[in-house]
């Protein structure tokens, strides 16, 4: 048995492929399993022995923690415990971990140890609000066929995708991809598509350029590091991170590009890109160009 709390390693943190973390009484870090290594970015030799509030919990939520780990040791309440919620986490990098957490508490030798499961659903989290993107633009479409307006797609996918920006390119008279929409929910993203109203892109050039071509969504971790996206400098100064470009169309259909920008690092698999693309066969049947 290990001093912290009666818990066997090999037993539980060994054999788990959920992340596994213990806090002391203190609101110490005593064990961290490989898996929380992956989710959040901490070796175990840092996070054991760190406060778990400095490590993984959202600055926001840190004195609500605090408070709760003090009210349980005041009173032996604790609502959460022996229940599955979900609560958002935060990594190394300061980004958003959306986690499945389970909570049970243990008490030896007078003291209260909490054991942790949690389970990273951020891929589940996107999928679900994808369907919900695609939700909203069917019921437009449904509503009104053939009649879908740019800026109801652009607005339908940004605000339930929980991006920052959206643009829609359409082919101008050059022939060339030129901004014809944007959506913007606030002035930080306003200043950023203003300046993307001189930009054009040829067929297979940027980011947009090469979602025109290859009619298939295109999905950039990091739009400030990516070589592909043209704008760049422009979004890193304002923080914009990582985008989807999804074509209105598919393949050879394809008639335009919407593009959306958040201020998170995203990662995006197989999966999302393939309701995405379906999202865009959508458009291509009912959004008006």
């Amino acid at each position: 048995m290990d001093s912290w709390g009666g818990v066997a390693p090999d037993e539980v943190i060994g054999q788990s492929h959920e992340a596994f973390v213990v806090m002391d009484d203190a609101g110490i870090v005593r064990a961290w399993n490989a898996s929380a290594e992956r989710m959040f970015g901490f070796d175990a030799v840092e996070a054991t022995g760190s406060r778990l509030s400095d490590l993984i919990i959202p600055p926001r939520y840190r004195e609500l923690h605090e408070r709760g780990l003090r009210s349980y040791l005041d009173t032996g309440v604790g609502p959460v415990l022996g229940t599955t919620i979900e609560i958002e986490g935060v990594d190394r990098l300061g980004r958003i971990v959306p986690v499945e957490l389970t909570i049970n508490v243990t008490r030896r030798d007078g003291r209260a140890w909490f054991h942790a499961f949690l389970n990273d659903i951020t891929h589940r989290r996107r999928i679900e609000r994808m369907l919900r993107a695609d939700a909203r633009v069917a019921w437009a479409c449904a509503n009104d066929p053939g009649k879908l307006e740019l800026s109801e797609a652009l607005a339908a996918i940004g605000e339930e995708m929980s991006y920052q920006l959206g643009l829609a390119w359409l082919p101008g008279s050059r022939g060339a991809l030129t901004l014809h929409e944007r959506w913007t929910p606030n002035d930080l993203s306003r200043a950023f598509a203003i300046e993307s109203e001189t930009s054009s892109f040829e067929r297979g050039v940027g980011l947009p350029g090469s979602t025109w071509k290859s009619g298939e969504p295109i999905w950039s971790t990091d739009v400030s590091e990516d070589p592909g996206y043209v704008r760049r400098s422009s979004a890193q100064q304002l923080g914009f991170r990582s985008g989807l470009f999804v074509p209105i169309g598919r393949g050879d259909s394809c008639r335009g590009v919407l593009e959306f920008l958040t201020v998170e690092w995203r990662d995006a698999g197989p999966e999302l890109l393939e309701r995405v693309a379906r999202l865009g066969e959508r458009l291509g049947r009912h959004v008006r160009t």
